[in-house]
């Protein structure tokens, strides 16, 4: 079994922060594009796709679950930064509303919690498959 190492954290946080940043900017972009019937899917598809490459990437082929959660965590934090961080930045509409209050902070941790789950999920199954899958 292999433990996640503080450096392996750090560089998926700093690439998670990267792709769900540029996948958030592509979203943003594509909807206020002329040709946000079809730049709006193409976008979700593309974003889809890097999130689960970055998913796969987390996938050790032997994986602790501790590793799993920590993998998680950090890839669900990276969306709250990438997010908080390109509406302070660049567009402002998606903080506009963020007076530091209860309801924000809970808001954002359902929406952590929300992530956190989901790639464990992701993870636990990519990792599941890539030890029962051999390919001779």
């Amino acid at each position: 079994m292999k433990n996640i190492s503080l450096l392996d954290l750090t560089k998926l946080l700093m690439a998670g922060v990267l792709i769900h940043g540029v996948a958030i900017a592509l979203f943003v972009g594509a909807s206020k594009s002329d040709f946000s019937d079809f730049g709006k899917p193409v976008a979700i598809g593309i974003s889809l796709m890097a999130v689960l490459i970055l998913l796969r990437s987390a996938a050790n082929k032997e994986i602790q679950v501790l590793s799993i959660g920590a993998s998680a965590a950090t890839l669900a934090l990276s969306y709250l930064i990438a997010y908080h961080s390109l509406g302070f930045l660049a567009f402002h509409g998606l903080v506009s509303e963020s007076e530091i209050s209860v309801d924000y902070i809970a808001t954002n941790l359902k929406i952590w919690l929300l992530l956190f789950c989901l790639y464990c999920a992701v993870i636990y199954s990519i990792a599941r498959l890539k030890t029962q899958i051999t390919w001779q």
